[in-house]
């Protein structure tokens, strides 16, 4: 339909050239220009539906595909919210190792006291101590599990959240109407390579990171 009215708005152009004499009649001018405004106007339309059908003229239905793992590996957002985790999780651990040293110390010095007192030993203070020690190692062990599962499970939802959002707004602005994020455990067996996005993907949540960055 579109090419019907262009073709017939050409005629209309050469038709109006042509009755163009030497008095050069404004009006045919006039008509002439918005012709070729609106002629100009189609074409681009023309050119930009061409365009998102193409994209999606391996698939009927619209479907891409997108590799998590690589996504994950490349997205500024993720990788910089996995330092802070990492960093966390390091800061636990250089806690539990200071009290494993800690109490590793105080149970060498308790062994060889028992030693030179005996069984008795095993009612001190000291012994005591080392096994009040002991239980905030494993406290603190079971806490620092549990804080770092927390900051783990926060940075994902944060980060789907964030992709979840942009799928949208890249799916609609690329006529998709399905986007498959694929990973090693819930793999695609096959998938025409035409329909993977996963590169332009990328690229445009970390455009989208980096606009975002104050």
């Amino acid at each position: 339909m579109h090419s019907i009215r262009i073709i017939t708005g050409l005629i209309a152009i050469v038709f109006l050239l042509t009755g163009c004499g030497s008095e050069g009649n404004k009006e045919q001018l006039d008509q002439l220009g918005q012709t070729i405004a609106q002629l100009q106007e189609e074409l681009q339309a023309v050119k930009l539906k061409s365009e998102s059908e193409s994209k999606t003229a391996l698939d009927a239905t619209g479907i891409a595909i997108v590799d998590l793992e690589k996504l994950l590996a490349e997205y500024k957002g993720y990788q910089l919210s996995l330092k802070q985790v990492e960093s966390a999780v390091a800061r636990y651990q250089k806690e539990l190792e200071k009290l494993e040293a800690e109490y590793k110390q105080m149970y060498e010095v308790i062994v060889k006291d028992k030693q030179t007192f005996g069984d008795e030993y095993d009612e001190t203070d000291d012994v005591a101590a080392l096994q009040n020690l002991e239980r905030q190692a494993m406290e603190k062990e079971q806490e620092y599990a549990k804080k770092s599962q927390e900051l783990n499970d926060e940075l994902m939802k944060k980060v789907l959240d964030k992709i979840n959002g942009h799928s949208k707004r890249y799916a609609e602005e690329n006529g998709f109407q399905l986007i498959l994020f694929t990973s090693v455990e819930n793999g695609i067996f096959y998938a025409n390579d035409n329909i993977n996005i996963t590169e332009a993907y990328i690229a445009a949540l970390n455009e989208a990171y980096d606009a975002e960055q104050p």
